[in-house]
């Protein structure tokens, strides 16, 4: 078994153990639901009252490890500003070629 099989099975056999299951499948294939929708609307329709942040964080981590470190950027990294750069030549460099320096670290940005 998958570990998305899994986890719906866990889920209802939880929150909803009366349903038949066979037909939840079928409505996830039915819908193409992947995985955090399908979590968005079940916890919607059967734990609304529950953390789906906290809920979120515990499936990925628990069920799908690999992905997790993906699943765990809460913000979008902040933009590069070519007024960050106290050092003149570094300043330069950016603007003409996307090449900045950074905490010693050297990356490409592409615009």
């Amino acid at each position: 078994m998958n570990n998305y099989a899994e986890l719906v099975k866990d889920l209802y056999g939880k929150y909803a153990p009366d349903v038949d299951i066979n037909e939840k499948f079928k409505y996830i294939v039915d819908n193409d639901l992947n995985v955090d929708d399908f979590v968005k609307e079940f916890y919607g329709k059967y734990a609304p009252e529950e953390n789906l942040q906290e809920k979120q964080d515990y499936i990925f981590k628990n069920y799908f490890p690999d992905q997790y470190n993906v699943n765990t950027i809460k913000s979008k990294p902040k933009e590069i500003d070519p007024d960050d750069f106290e050092n003149t030549q570094e300043k330069i460099l950016f603007l003409k070629i996307g090449l900045g320096k950074v905490k010693s670290q050297t990356f490409l940005v592409i615009l």
